[in-house]
């Protein structure tokens, strides 16, 4: 599936019932995600840090995702900020800056934690199997360094 056939999903309120607060924070994601076109996973900062400095401090969410359990990782927009983050130029993506009370669904599939560069990073693997876009990359570029709560809700099918 191409980068331009994904479209950002923004949800009028958040589904009831089973879904979990992963955490607060500024989300951002490793360069890493963008480079291989995995993007992945994603992790929540502390305000004051950027994704550039990388503190060696963990900065954990409140959950941790149950390996290989089917869902989608939404988020939620508490403080809208502008990105620093100059996009990915290869796919014409380009930081948008959300609004308070955006809530877009960052990505279905099955769920994992992992550990990056001192970091817990929260992700979904795609039960397609497909190697890259695990995430919807424009949605994360729409929330890139924005104060979000991220969470989780499980689903049956994946």
């Amino acid at each position: 599936m191409s980068s331009k056939t994904l479209k950002t999903v923004k949800l009028k309120t958040l589904p009831q019932g089973g879904v979990v607060l992963v955490g607060r924070g500024i989300l951002s994601w490793l360069s890493t995600e963008r480079v291989s076109d995995r993007y992945g996973s994603v992790f929540l900062m502390a305000d004051g840090e950027t994704s550039l400095t990388l503190a060696a401090k963990v900065f954990p969410p409140v959950w941790v995702a149950p390996p290989d359990q089917p869902g989608r990782l939404i988020c939620l927009v508490s403080e809208p900020r502008e990105s620093t983050h100059i996009g990915d130029m290869f796919r014409c993506l380009y930081p948008r800056t959300p609004k308070v009370g955006d809530i877009l669904v960052l990505g279905d599939g099955l769920a994992f934690s992992e550990i990056q560069s001192g970091r817990t990073a929260i992700g979904v693997k795609p039960v397609d199997g497909r190697a890259s876009d695990w995430l919807n990359p424009r949605a994360l570029y729409d929330v890139h360094e924005s104060y979000v709560e991220l969470y989780w809700e499980p689903t049956t099918d994946g």
